[in-house]
């Protein structure tokens, strides 16, 4: 989750009303972080929504990428 740009999160989620953390939002909403093999996985909209480079994580997600 180190990709995410949680103070974007933050204000975003502050705009909703959304009480909880930043991490609690992508965890629980959405899937945009999972847990796969016991690891987080970060979904692509999520990459592409809060990433710290959505540009560059855009082309990792592409169709055949």
């Amino acid at each position: 989750m180190e990709d995410i740009d949680l103070g974007f999160v933050k204000a975003y989620t502050e705009k909703l009303g959304y009480r909880k953390s930043p991490e609690e939002y992508l965890r629980e909403n959405k899937e945009f972080v999972s847990e796969k093999g016991g690891k987080e996985a970060v979904s692509a909209a999520a990459m592409l929504l809060f990433g710290r480079n959505a540009i560059r994580h855009h082309s990792e997600y592409e169709a055949g990428g």
